[in-house]
């Protein structure tokens, strides 16, 4: 049960130190062609949060949002969206949300990069990115290692792309 607790506790300090030292950008930080984008696909959006990110080498908005969507059902539901744009506004790639089920989707090699430079890490959530240009994917992950909360970026081969204690 302490157990439970304290990875419970872990990763409510995750998402509130997260959101207290993340660089958030606001809405006219961006050029407006990301927003035309975001709300021709989806005119409900809300909630945005804005950050730079870099992916495959390029620095890149990360625009967060919530909208409508229908499920199986047609009954709607708010659905988390995570969109990737080039720093001139156009689309670039989305992030996939990993389910706990499929963290095992990271290549061996990153696994046993992770292993070397965490040795007791835990994985407490994922997000996949793929290369629209090329083959390849990067991850960015939240660790749980030695009682430290990670966030870190990594690619296919298990380079550290980036590497925040939060």
């Amino acid at each position: 049960m302490l157990h439970s607790f304290l990875k419970s506790f872990f990763l409510f300090l995750a998402v509130f130190s997260g959101a207290a030292y993340a660089a958030t950008l606001n809405k006219q930080d961006v050029p407006g062609n990301v927003f035309d984008y975001i709300y021709k696909k989806h005119p409900e959006a809300k909630d945005f949060n804005i950050e730079e990110k870099t992916h495959f080498g390029l620095s890149l908005y990360k625009v967060s949002f919530t909208a409508n969507q229908k499920n199986t059902n047609g009954q709607d539901f708010q659905a988390k969206f995570v969109d990737l744009f080039k720093m001139n506004g156009h689309f670039y790639t989305n992030e996939i949300v990993v389910e706990k089920h499929s963290y095992n989707i990271v290549s061996d090699e990153v696994t046993k990069k992770l292993k070397l430079r965490y040795p007791d890490y835990e994985i407490m959530a994922m997000k996949a990115v793929s290369n629209p240009n090329n083959v390849g994917e990067e991850y960015e992950i939240d660790l749980l290692t030695s009682g430290k909360l990670w966030n870190i970026g990594i690619d296919n081969q298990g380079n550290l792309i980036s590497e925040t204690q939060q």
